[in-house]
């Protein structure tokens, strides 16, 4: 497209001429070739029109869902050590000799 104040060019997608700032009108893009009057191209099968292909989905949902996947597995592996790294702990609190003689000195005790 060009510009109807300064006749720079402009892109399609500008609404705004990006040299003088001036609205641009919008042009319609040339007809397709084979394309029916109601802009539809025309299947070579049936004569009718052809369907519009459908944008295909983004991989946005995709990645947050692996994203979220990886968080909730590395939660789930943080939770069991520190489930088990408490329970070696206490295990290893309730092994040691000053605890048993503390327990035996406190059972002895009345």
């Amino acid at each position: 497209m060009i510009c109807n104040n300064c006749g720079n060019s402009v892109e399609p997608y500008n609404r705004f001429c990006p040299k003088c700032g001036a609205p641009v009108q919008f042009q319609p893009p040339p007809p397709i070739p084979g394309a029916s009057p109601g802009g539809f191209p025309q299947s070579p099968l049936m004569g009718g029109p052809v369907a519009p292909a459908g944008r295909g989905s983004s991989g946005c949902g995709k990645i947050l869902l692996i994203v979220g996947i990886i968080i909730a597995l590395l939660a789930g592996g943080i939770a069991a050590a520190v489930y088990f790294g408490y329970h070696y702990a206490e295990k290893a609190l309730k092994s040691s000799e000053a605890y048993t003689v503390a327990v035996a000195t406190l059972k002895a005790n009345t």
